[in-house]
């Protein structure tokens, strides 16, 4: 090797260890930037918010599904539904369709409580059934694994009233800003 082709490999050494400076400077920008928007999502919806979620989901299929905000926040949304005849499947089981609609929107619920004043659309959802049901109370719970600034993904679980677990699924959802305000 002659010193120019060493100086080349020095000069190159130099230059993968500034990539990797700012590499780690991004990542680190990053986990505040993470940190950040975890910290806003941890604001608490006051009983107005929750009243002001149902007056929006007055007349939409939320409405006709009979479900019901028990309590949202930035991170967590918690959702009930009393099983009737109309979310029965023709073998007398919760449709799978209905399950999908509850977690769908309860993930929803909790995308938007974390982003204030900025609609969101799903972009993704994916969904396990576990367990039959017939009649009873479901709880639905999501929370939010996931924040990015364009995306957010939830998670969610559907339990009967013993806690069985009878669906969970994820959501990826994409924040559209203010282009999307809910009616």
């Amino acid at each position: 090797m002659n010193h120019n082709d060493a100086k080349q490999d020095r000069a190159s050494l130099r230059g993968n260890e500034r990539i990797d400076e700012s590499a780690g400077e991004i990542a680190q920008a990053q986990r505040i930037a993470t940190a950040s928007q975890i910290a806003q999502a941890q604001r608490i919806a006051t009983d107005g918010e929750i009243e002001k979620a149902k007056q929006m989901a007055s007349g939409t299929f939320w409405d006709y599904l009979g479900g019901r905000i028990v309590s949202v926040d930035g991170r967590r949304c918690v959702a009930e539904l009393e099983i009737k005849s109309h979310h029965l499947n023709i073998f007398g089981m919760v449709h799978g369709g209905v399950y999908s609609s509850l977690l769908d929107s309860v993930m929803g619920v909790v995308v938007m409580a974390s982003r204030p004043g900025q609609g969101a659309v799903t972009t993704n959802l994916n969904v396990h059934f576990t367990a039959p049901l017939s009649q009873g109370r479901v709880r639905v719970e999501a929370d939010i694994v996931h924040a990015a600034s364009r995306t957010i993904t939830a998670e969610g679980r559907v339990l009967d009233e013993n806690g069985t677990l009878c669906a969970f699924g994820t959501g990826t959802f994409r924040i559209v800003g203010d282009k999307l305000q809910p009616r």
